[in-house]
């Protein structure tokens, strides 16, 4: 197992009576990317400063390799930041903003010029060392932005949302480059993001956060295919949420009724302490449910009501309603559906659900 380049010990961090982290632990492993994925006003960003040294914990402990660096100022820890905001120096060439931090350690000017080409070139800049800042688009900022931070090889390089301003098409595109940088570089990655598929992305591993606390650490597939919380289940990825009563407790598994009277088996790998009578919430992807083809040979299936299908290309998005007020989204591929499907709205569909798709969790219960 690598070792721990950044490790927090039950940081706590209060503004006032506001609790804004609340007895939180993480390690962040030596050359990984680590993504900090919650709702705005969960605490990753006051994480992120608190990592630097841009704030100090209320309580608990900051450990730098191995070092505790509470008391130890921003500007002497190996860490640096990237904004959203990008942060560039207006009046500066785009050589100068990357040379910035270099003058500080006192590096000759040519060696200065000739590290700032090189990291440029890594993030394909090289033709615009001379041009100034203001004259790039927001993409080329964000990417001046990065090699700046990269060109004093920082320990850790932590980044707050920033690709968040910028377009979908380029967001993408810059994504998969901040990846490629980060193992190319092998510098430890703090990357902080509301955007789940961003995370999913990028990550080595996620830490969900809510309400100042990690509600679960893990790769990303793990994360979305295997949810440990409500919350997780219901912020990371699409889903479908069903809520029913548990009405019956099995060996490996919960039988939960629903309110259209349909009932379905559950694993209690997620159930936990469930009993009888307990109000809970079934969570399940889209990509999971199936239209049955016949429901006499299918198991978990609930009847519900067609009331949209979407053209998304190859595939197809179905919204159904389940009994009166529970509505479900299914994707599938257009040549597995029945064709009468296509000119039908409001007809009865049975759809199946793997038992082994579906998620229970106490409702009301997030943690």
């Amino acid at each position: 197992m690598m070792d721990a380049v950044v490790r927090l010990d039950r940081v706590s961090k209060r503004f006032g009576s506001l609790v804004v982290l609340d007895d939180l632990s993480l390690e962040v492993r030596r050359g990984e990317f680590l993504t900090l994925l919650g709702e705005s006003g969960c605490g990753k960003t006051t994480t992120l400063r608190i990592i630097s040294g841009f704030e100090e914990p209320t309580d608990g402990a900051v450990y730098l390799n191995g070092r505790l660096v509470n008391a130890v100022p921003a500007y002497r820890r190996r860490v640096n930041t990237v904004f959203q905001n990008y942060a560039l120096f207006p009046h500066m060439t785009v050589g100068e903003n990357v040379e910035y931090g270099l003058r500080f350690d006192r590096v000759p000017r040519r060696e200065r010029r000739r590290l700032a080409e090189e990291m440029l070139a890594r993030v394909g800049l090289a033709d615009k060392i001379d041009r100034q800042s203001t004259a790039l688009s927001g993409g080329q900022m964000q990417r001046v932005a990065l090699a700046r931070a990269l060109i004093k090889k920082p320990e850790v390089l932590l980044l707050d949302e920033p690709l968040s301003a910028l377009d979908a098409r380029l967001r993408k595109e810059l994504q998969l480059e901040l990846k490629r940088t980060q193992r190319e570089t092998g510098i430890t990655f703090v990357y902080v993001t509301h955007d789940q598929e961003e995370a999913l992305v990028m990550s080595d591993r996620i830490a969900v956060m809510e309400r100042g606390h990690i509600r679960q650490l893990g790769r990303p597939d793990d994360v979305f295919e295997r949810p440990e919380t409500l919350f997780v289940a219901e912020f990371v990825g699409a889903s479908n949420k069903l809520d029913g009563r548990v009405v019956e407790i099995r060996h490996n598994s919960v039988i939960v009724a629903l309110p259209s009277g349909d009932r379905l088996e559950a694993p209690t790998r997620s159930a936990g302490d469930l009993a009888t009578g307990t109000d809970v919430r079934l969570i399940v992807r889209p990509e999971h449910l199936r239209v049955a083809a016949d429901s006499s040979a299918a198991t978990n299936v609930v009847r519900a009501v067609l009331e949209d299908i979407i053209y998304l290309g190859s595939d197809r998005k179905l919204t159904l309603r389940v009994g009166e007020r529970l509505r479900i989204e299914l994707q599938e591929r257009g040549d597995r559906l029945p064709p009468c499907l296509g000119t039908r709205l409001g007809m009865t569909v049975d759809i199946e659900i793997p038992p082994d798709a579906l998620y229970a969790f106490r409702k009301g219960r997030g943690e």
